[in-house]
């Protein structure tokens, strides 16, 4: 069984918080672009409030006004991003870092989307450059460390979530990343505690505690897991991978009833694609199972 690293943070999700953070920083800003600046605050109010066709197009007329409005550029390449447009995300992030070279967070996010493009060596080269730029920015050690572990290199990775940890003690989905490393390098106490340590940070998200069941499931204490997904369940219905992982525990369990509860409520939430059809599989052979 895998361990799903779909959680927040990973891959190419761009943090929340950047919507706040991309305003920071030292940005010169172009003669007469008092209406671009405007437009620009224009598009993170509607960004705020969720309506990311509007703030497109106050970007866009804040890019039109001033072409080099570094935030703005990096602005559209996270609503991209998130849109899973990661070519037109990539060039919204050149543009920003040639506008503004010293911007730590345009350099960071540009390494997100390309290391989502899987052109690991600019991403590491971008993550690098903000943290010359920015050496406290714990995430870029976090983006980096997954990097790492997704191209193998798993001691370069255990020093950079270490790093990152160093700069932001409370940093929740790192702990999680760094169990998942432990896993695979099977020092085994060592990654269910980083497991727990991320549960007892964060105790009401119920993404950590799906963290710790899938971390139980792959070492092989399915009844903590069932326990852990379950509470992250009762949290939030919704988490399909959880569902999925849950019914694999209850089969195995010789609860093929409830097996089939857990995947059917899967089937709920994501009714067409690959995952869909592999979950009606798996009913249909637990549904036979019953029938013996």
């Amino acid at each position: 069984m895998r361990i799903d690293r779909r959680r927040e943070g990973s891959g190419y999700k761009v943090l929340t918080a950047l919507l706040l953070m991309m305003a920071m920083g030292s940005v010169t800003l172009s003669a007469g672009c008092g209406r671009a600046e405007k437009h620009f605050k224009a598009g993170e109010h509607l960004a705020a409030a969720g309506q990311y066709d509007a703030a497109i197009l106050e970007y866009r007329k804040a890019i039109r006004q001033d072409p080099r409005h570094t935030r703005a550029h990096n602005a559209l390449g996270i609503i991209y991003g998130e849109r899973g447009l990661l070519d037109a995300a990539i060039a919204e992030f050149r543009h920003a870092v040639l506008s503004d070279t010293t911007y730590a967070m345009a350099h960071y996010n540009l390494g997100n989307a390309l290391k989502a493009k899987h052109q690991f060596q600019e991403a590491l080269f971008n993550y690098q450059r903000a943290l010359r730029l920015d050496p406290d920015l714990a995430m870029a050690y976090y983006s980096m460390g997954n990097l790492f572990f997704e191209i193998g290199d798993r001691p370069q990775a255990m020093e950079s979530y270490r790093r990152a940890l160093q700069l932001q003690p409370d940093y929740v989905v790192c702990y999680q990343a760094m169990g998942d490393l432990l896993i695979v390098e099977e020092m085994i106490e060592e990654a269910l505690e980083a497991h727990r340590t991320a549960v007892r940070l964060r105790p009401d998200h119920p993404q950590t505690l799906a963290g710790l069941a899938t971390a139980f499931m792959v070492t092989g204490s399915p009844d903590s897991a069932v326990l852990y997904y379950t509470q992250a369940l009762t949290m939030d219905p919704g988490l399909v991978f959880a569902r999925m992982n849950l019914g694999g525990l209850l089969i195995g369990r010789g609860d093929a009833v409830g097996a089939i509860e857990q995947w059917e409520r899967v089937l709920d939430i994501q009714p067409t694609g690959a995952l869909a059809d592999s979950i009606r599989l798996n009913i249909e052979r637990a549904r036979t199972q019953l029938e013996r």
